[in-house]
């Protein structure tokens, strides 16, 4: 039996995470259903930009991106923390 599902990563600041469970305790839904439709309505308007546009040009610029820089210096507890949440494979 193949799994449908995905195991993301995510990094966040602590009070995005507040925000994900109160979002999911108001709707009574999972952590992971917010953030699927978090993810399903944002990948459709990244795909759409342009590899030229300032919005794609500053998220290269992030620390994040750069594996090697995430190594070196993590961010520390009080700054951000990471859970893994379980999304569709078809997102």
């Amino acid at each position: 039996m193949t799994s449908d599902k995905v195991k993301i990563r995510v990094v966040a600041n602590p009070s995005f995470f507040a925000d994900v469970t109160n979002e999911a305790l108001r709707l009574d839904r999972s952590q992971s259903f917010i953030l699927q439709r978090c993810v399903g309505t944002t990948l459709p308007r990244l795909a759409a930009l342009s590899p030229a546009s300032t919005e794609v040009q500053a998220m290269k610029k992030l620390s994040c991106r750069n594996r090697d820089a995430m190594e070196t210096s993590p961010p520390s507890s009080r700054d951000a923390e990471s859970r893994v949440f379980f999304l569709p494979e078809s997102l």
